[in-house]
């Protein structure tokens, strides 16, 4: 790599062409967050792979629930970057210019190419480990109009996730620890009730033709699934063995 410039044409990157073969994902790591030539390497080799190896997804370490604003964003949606990237990615990883400026690329190149739009997802647990409040108010329309009879369910996980809810992850794992043996069961057993209810619908609202708002509540809602078992984990072995539910 001969430069950390990401206007910079990437030609340089071309021996990286034959590591990728015929690979369809990538995974770019860093051992540290936070640092400025990682974001810049990373961010490099994004173009390359999309400019010469034609990927069209960018994955990071962000909350899938709220990192929905950032693909709307790249896709021409209404906000500056600045806010984009603080909403939809967590532990302020995006809040810096080296994220700005690759969220910006994508949104300019969705907006001249006539390609097939570049995707950016996030494909973190909701709120990056913080609790599932969001991704349970974002299945409750349509827990509303497809299951509502698993309402009593839906509303006892959300009056639980209120109590412990904040966006800084670690002040969440403290509060949820905080919480009365009793209430963190009664969350389980109510997202669990919920998953086996929708669960039981996917067939059914395959075959009205709604397969796909189904299978996108369902990954919001086993998110938040995991979340929970997140913390009950972190509450007996400690947060390094916990987030191992983050990789799952």
């Amino acid at each position: 790599m001969e430069t950390l410039d990401f206007q910079f044409p990437v030609d340089d990157l071309e021996p990286l062409r034959d590591i990728v073969g015929g690979a369809r994902v990538v995974a770019l790591g860093e051992s540290s967050h936070h640092i400025r030539e990682f974001y810049q390497v990373r961010h490099r080799i994004l173009r390359f792979l999309v400019e010469r190896c034609g990927f069209e997804v960018y994955a990071l370490e962000a909350p899938f629930t709220q990192g929905q604003v950032l693909d709307g964003w790249v896709r021409g949606g209404p906000g500056t970057v600045e806010q984009v990237a603080a909403d939809g990615i967590a532990l302020s990883l995006g809040q810096c210019q080296e994220m700005h400026e690759a969220l910006t690329w994508l949104r300019e190149r969705n907006h001249t190419t006539a390609e097939p739009p570049l995707r950016c997802l996030g494909t973190d647990l909701p709120g990056a480990a913080a609790s599932p409040l969001p991704a349970l108010e974002e299945v409750a329309d349509y827990v509303r109009w497809a299951a509502p009879k698993a309402l009593a369910a839906l509303e006892q996980a959300l009056s639980v996730a209120q109590r412990f809810h904040d966006p800084v992850t670690f002040t969440a794992l403290g509060r949820y620890q905080s919480l009365d043996p009793g209430e963190q069961d009664l969350l389980t057993s109510a997202l669990s009730r919920l998953m086996g209810h929708l669960q039981r619908l996917a067939l059914v609202q395959r075959a009205h033709g709604h397969g796909a708002e189904h299978d996108t509540a369902m990954w919001h809602l086993r998110g938040a699934w995991y979340l929970d078992q997140l913390h009950r984990a972190n509450a007996q072995e400690g947060f390094e063995s916990a987030s191992t539910f983050r990789d799952v």
